[in-house]
């Protein structure tokens, strides 16, 4: 959530429902997606044996790439009580995981000369690394690290609870986006509807390291992943990477995971 002026949160919001959106509507094979982005001739969709599927949208106008890992979590599935968990867990992504510290991955991207970011929506968390293509082989290599473990210690989720908290204060000291929050919650009241992404300052500091990492375990999981890269790639070269890096995670058990989301009994 890093917009905070009046303009920016209501593009921040058309953003996200469009980015889902076309999420779901290339992985399906929607045709209209492809209309103005790319032709369907340049998509080529894959599912590995783990369940996680593969986008790929060749595009050679430069010599880069983007890649996308699209959690299919959000907001919606945060355990009661703890409406900003998916979004404290995308902070907690960024500082490390086994074999990655924080300062590796941030120097990684530094050393390739590109770019990465993050949002958490209702539906979804996003995590985009932008690299010369030659770099895609480490991009992939790095989310695959992140799919597999996050490093949430107590003392790591301490020193990034401030920084999530700042958000807070400055969202909700616009008057926009009360108005939003208060709809939610007067329209959708009693659902996992009735709160937006954002989270609440009492909520993130009853959280835990233990539970982030719970949350981690249960839904970012290969078979509820979608990875879509974009840029100047071949794709037979792309999906031979994707297997080689994240073909050997196992698939979570996202019944499990969603029953207990829901409150139903085994």
């Amino acid at each position: 959530m890093e917009a905070h002026d009046l303009k920016q949160i209501g593009q921040r919001r058309v953003f996200a429902w469009m980015a889902a959106w076309v999420i779901v509507s290339v992985v399906v094979g929607g045709a209209t997606v492809g209309a103005q982005a790319a032709t369907e001739s340049e998509i080529t969709r894959a599912t590995l044996k783990n369940g996680l599927r593969v986008v790929i949208v060749r595009n050679s106008l430069a010599p880069v790439v983007t890649t996308q890992i699209n959690y299919l979590v959000g907001s919606n599935e945060a355990p009661n009580g703890f409406p900003g968990m998916a979004h404290a867990l995308e902070h907690m992504m960024f500082r490390g995981s086994p074999g990655l510290s924080s300062a590796q991955l941030s120097s990684l991207i530094a050393a390739m000369g590109g770019n990465f970011n993050a949002n958490t929506q209702q539906i979804v968390t996003q995590y985009f690394f932008t690299v010369p293509s030659g770099d895609l082989e480490t991009a992939l290599r790095i989310e695959a690290v992140r799919m597999r473990d996050v490093l949430a210690t107590d003392a790591l989720w301490r020193q990034e609870r401030g920084a999530i908290e700042q958000e807070v204060a400055q969202d909700y000291s616009n008057p926009q986006y009360l108005f939003y929050s208060r709809l939610l919650a007067q329209m959708f009241a009693g659902t996992p509807y009735e709160h937006d992404a954002l989270g609440t300052r009492p909520s993130f500091q009853k959280t835990t390291g233990a539970m982030l990492k719970d949350f981690h375990r249960k839904w970012y999981a290969p078979n509820n992943a979608i990875v879509v890269v974009a840029g100047d790639v071949d794709p037979k070269a792309v999906f031979s990477l994707a297997d080689k890096y994240f073909g050997a995670i196992k698939p979570g058990d996202l019944r499990s995971a969603i029953d207990k989301a829901l409150g139903n009994k085994p």
